[in-house]
């Protein structure tokens, strides 16, 4: 829904209020805190429903605003806001040059949670909130939550390498060198909505150079609807014995005790490594960020489906990652590169189909495009630099080849399938952010 005038007056109107209202009233010890950004951009070279384009300018405006409250020294709250002004990509599709993109309001929450803790023993999130269990990486990896098991899809936003998840989260931190996590989140993005997922993430840090962690995710453990957890449509159907799988093959006839059906449900494992080369010598001219090096890789689903997700080596999305030394010039300049070897298209679209079916398509895509160019599709990288000045200004800028997905406010115009599917495809991005 594009939002005129009216609403962003208020949310700017009650942020002021809210903002004076906080530092008048210190007894309250409400602490407000917020931060903007200008992102500016291109896609250079990218496809879209199977056609290839080039040149479509990139905009965005964002605002955050968070307010936190002690309650008591064990309880903490904390609930924020985002909005964000930007363009639809879907119009520069257009060759009409009397077409003018609409620009859009859109406002989410950012973050509404409790926090409980007990000192290093345990602490506790509730509700709504921003989580990332890879510190090192700047754009690939974070495949715990920012992917799909069946069907295998990744997901990923500029300067945004992290997850906004609903539900709980158990953490401690023990023996200095320890970190482990528990979580009970809902599924509140990418349908069957509401089911509810268990994971457990842990890290281990045995020297200050190394850190090594990994986990365990159950996608969609406790349905609320088995019905759309594993759905039994005619386009969700496959053969579990590969005998009788060969012998159907070429025919039009199957036996039903032969078949089951697909399901969303699914496990992915997690494993990820940090080395820091520098903490090995004492120079000071290296920044906090610079040489390290890292890596993360996932299985999406440990069960084989015949035909359809029968390779293990298709569902390991594998990404690694270097700080290139800046000697406190950048934050940090980080080189990322991914491999992920599925044969099908990055595509979300069959999570959002009205009766959703895991399985892929496996001859032509929803684009257009033939299965077989997605084998072309495998590798990604991404260029990523940061420098923070005084006053929490900083600028942000990355050239890559990613998981980059278009944007339109009709539904209908949604793009599910990521738009850099050639080795000529990739965008750049700039960000001027400042903040409180």
């Amino acid at each position: 829904m594009r939002i005129q005038g009216l609403i962003p007056a208020f949310v700017i109107g009650g942020f002021v209020a809210g903002f004076s209202w906080g530092q008048t009233n210190t007894s309250r010890a409400i602490s407000i805190s917020g931060k903007g950004s200008l992102e500016l951009g291109q896609l250079v070279d990218y496809q879209f429903r199977g056609a290839d384009h080039r040149r479509a300018w990139l905009s965005q405006t964002k605002v955050q605003v968070t307010a936190r409250k002690m309650i008591t020294p064990w309880l903490n709250v904390a609930l924020g806001i985002e909005g964000s002004a930007w363009y639809e990509t879907y119009d520069a599709f257009s060759n009409n040059p009397f077409v003018v993109p609409d620009q859009f309001f859109s406002f989410i929450l950012h973050q509404s949670e409790a926090e409980i803790s007990w000192g290093e023993l345990l602490h506790m999130e509730l509700g709504l909130f921003p989580y990332k269990y890879n510190p090192d990486v700047r754009n690939l990896g974070e495949y715990v939550f920012r992917s799909g098991a069946y069907p295998g899809f990744l997901i990923g936003e500029f300067d945004f390498p992290l997850a906004r998840l609903t539900g709980v989260r158990l953490s401690n931190h023990l023996f200095g060198t320890l970190d482990q996590n528990l979580l009970l989140t809902l599924e509140t993005q990418y349908k069957p909505f509401h089911d509810a997922s268990l994971t457990y993430l842990a890290a281990y840090t045995p020297h200050p150079c190394a850190t090594i962690g990994g986990g365990i995710s159950f996608s969609h453990l406790i349905s609320v609807n088995e019905n759309r957890t594993t759905p039994k449509t005619d386009g969700a159907w496959y053969i579990e014995d590969p005998d009788t799988l060969r012998n159907a093959l070429g025919t039009d006839s199957l036996i039903l005790g032969d078949t089951a059906y697909l399901t969303f449900r699914g496990i992915k494992i997690m494993a990820r490594f940090c080395f820091d080369v520098k903490k090995f010598f004492s120079i000071s001219a290296f920044g906090p960020e610079d040489f390290k090096l890292y890596g993360e890789a996932a299985v999406l689903g440990l069960k084989n489906y015949q035909l359809y997700y029968d390779t293990l080596a298709q569902r390991i999305p594998v990404m690694a990652g270097f700080n290139v030394p800046a000697f406190k010039l950048l934050d940090v300049f980080s080189l990322e590169a991914e491999w992920y070897g599925s044969p099908y298209p990055n595509n979300f679209w069959n999570a959002f189909s009205i009766q959703p079916e895991p399985r892929p398509i496996p001859v032509v895509t929803s684009s257009g495009y033939p299965a077989s160019a997605y084998r072309k599709d495998d590798w990604k990288w991404s260029v990523f630099a940061r420098k923070t000045f005084a006053y929490s200004l900083s600028i942000t800028t990355q050239f890559a080849r990613d998981h980059f997905r278009t944007r339109a406010n009709n539904p209908y115009n949604v793009e599910r399938e990521e738009s850099l599917t050639k080795d000529e495809h990739w965008y750049w991005m700039i960000k001027f952010a400042y903040g409180f």
